[in-house]
C-alpha cells in the first residue's frame, strides 16, 4: 500500500499537490476536508498560475465558513496530489481565513 504525507497543525490536516496552469506548475498546500465537494484553491495562487479567477465565467455556490457564496471556477490542465493525475480538473477560487 502507498501512503502520501500528512502534515498535522493542531486539528488540521494538510497534503501537497500541484496543478498545471498557462503559467506552468504551481506547488501549494492545502488543507485536507474530507467533507468538501470541490477542492479550492486561493485566488492569488491560481492567479499566480495563470489562470485568472476574476476572468472566468463558470462559477459555483459552494458553503465557506462565512456562510454561502458565489466562487469562480477555473480549470487546470491537470492536478496532481496523493498518486493521482487528473486531467482537465477543476478548481474553485476562494481565499480561507489567515491561519488555516
Amino acid at each position: 500500500m502507498t501512503t502520501y504525507p500528512l502534515t498535522q497543525s493542531g486539528s488540521l490536516l494538510y497534503t501537497n499537490a500541484a496543478l498545471k496552469g498557462k503559467n506552468g506548475v504551481f506547488h501549494i498546500r492545502l488543507l485536507v476536508d474530507t467533507g468538501s465537494t470541490y477542492t479550492v484553491m486561493p485566488w492569488g495562487h491560481l492567479a499566480m498560475s495563470g489562470l485568472e479567477p476574476s476572468l472566468n465565467v463558470d462559477s459555483v455556490q459552494i458553503t465557506a465558513a462565512s456562510g454561502t457564496i458565489i466562487a469562480p471556477r477555473v480549470q487546470a490542465e491537470w492536478f496532481s496530489c496523493c498518486g493521482l493525475l487528473l486531467k482537465s480538473f477543476p478548481v474553485v477560487a476562494h481565499t480561507l481565513p489567515s491561519g488555516l
